[in-house]
């Protein structure tokens, strides 16, 4: 009997150092030496970080250039921010590209580019840097259904197909450049391996064929993509499972060794209708796209523009379980007395105490040593602050709105 009752009270004893252990981990929170990074040049150290949180504000229409009774898509940002491109449906009933420049806040008035377009579809333009418009058309000339096409910035150049090496005999839509792993990158949708599209890259020099940017290809259509302007992320349509409606808007985050997993941006961008052609503007701050409202036929353009905000309770928010959390480390603390007392009085009684000590191996001893020391250390780590110095109060929160 009083060996099983060493046994029991050996237990407790082990088993409140333990929780106590707990709640002063859970209390004071030991630094793990995290970090945050976006995968790029920015690394900082979680105790040093500012962090910042954002949300979309509601889209609203890009003005009176882009809404017109035809439907309005494919907006694509040229580099430097001073020209949108677009496409429009004409009063014929084929697709056009059109181009705005950027007046003040707006857009001025939009021109058709008829350097380009035809009686057939052109859409999806996608500027480059160094002034090559790549862009979508059904036009003959090409593999398939759509092409891939690109018109040179020199006077009288007239648009080329991009060849077997991005074309083939079924569609190519949604031609998006970006440098993407420091490798200057042509991603873009078609439907080469079957009926619905899939997302392929390939960097544009060189003569490798595209991959699947997503991996093993899915039951779901993804198209439309666009690559952030620093390139850590690819923004895309899908009408994949887990959406608000018919296609949604998704971004996917570029990570060293490949890509992570893909994201549906919030109910403040998505609809129970379609959201289409994702284009950043503002270094990633803003996003322009085609919407189209559930039942109707045509697209309009929208932007959004992410704002910073703070985090604050009302009253009647927090909730019972939020207030219980508060109180978990006091929760573990008092089990924790509570078993070193059940402990103790289990040794004391009878003389069991000095018993109970001498029937320790001396590996136990150091165990039962050593948890009660650590245990009272967390305790003093626990109550203990260290005061600011007078004059010296907690730097103000900065950080820039969007």
């Amino acid at each position: 009997m009083p060996h099983q009752r060493n046994i029991v009270a050996t237990t407790l004893l082990i088993g409140s150092g333990v929780l106590a252990l707990a709640a002063a981990y859970v209390w004071l929170g030991f630094d793990r030496s995290t970090y945050y990074t976006d995968h790029g040049t920015l690394q900082r150290d979680s105790a040093d970080a500012d962090l910042r949180e954002v949300l979309w504000r509601e889209p609203e229409s890009l003005g009176e250039t882009f809404d017109s009774e035809l439907s309005e898509a494919d907006p694509a940002i040229a580099p430097g921010g001073s020209r949108i491109y677009f496409s429009r449906v004409t009063d014929r009933g084929d697709t056009d590209l059109f181009v705005a420049d950027r007046v003040g806040d707006g857009w001025g008035p939009a021109r058709a580019l008829d350097a380009l377009n035809t009686l057939d579809n052109e859409s999806d333009p996608e500027p480059a840097s160094d002034g090559t418009l790549y862009f979508a058309s059904d036009r003959p000339g090409g593999l398939g259904g759509f092409d891939l096409w690109a018109l040179a910035p020199e006077p009288g150049a007239v648009p080329r197909p991009l060849g077997e090496r991005f074309n083939s005999a079924g569609d190519e839509r949604g031609p998006a450049l970006g440098n993407v792993l420091d490798i200057e990158t042509l991603i873009f949708a078609s439907t080469r391996e079957r009926e619905d599209f899939d997302l392929y890259r390939a960097p544009i020099g060189g003569d490798s064929e595209p991959t699947p940017l997503l991996g093993p290809i899915v039951e779901s259509n993804e198209l439309a993509p666009a690559i952030s302007p620093a390139g850590d992320f690819v923004y895309f349509a899908s009408d994949r499972e887990g959406g608000a409606g018919g296609f949604d808007l998704y971004r996917v985050r570029v990570l060293e060794n490949g890509l992570g997993e893909p994201a549906r941006l919030d109910d403040s961008i998505n609809t129970a209708g379609d959201e289409l052609e994702p284009e950043l503007d503002l270094e990633g701050f803003a996003i322009v796209f085609a919407t189209q409202a559930s039942g109707r036929a045509d697209t309009d353009l929208r932007r959004a523009v992410s704002r910073e905000v703070v985090l604050r309770h009302s009253a009647m928010s927090r909730g019972l379980l939020a207030q219980l959390l508060g109180l978990l480390p006091w929760l573990l603390a008092a089990i924790a007395l509570v078993m070193l007392l059940a402990a103790l009085r289990r040794w004391v009684q009878g003389g069991a105490l000095e018993r109970g000590v001498a029937a320790l191996g001396l590996m136990a001893r150091c165990i039962v040593l050593s948890i009660l020391i650590h245990a009272l250390l967390m305790a003093l780590l626990s109550v203990l602050t260290v005061k600011p110095i007078e004059g010296e109060g907690a730097p103000a929160r900065s950080g820039t709105q969007v």
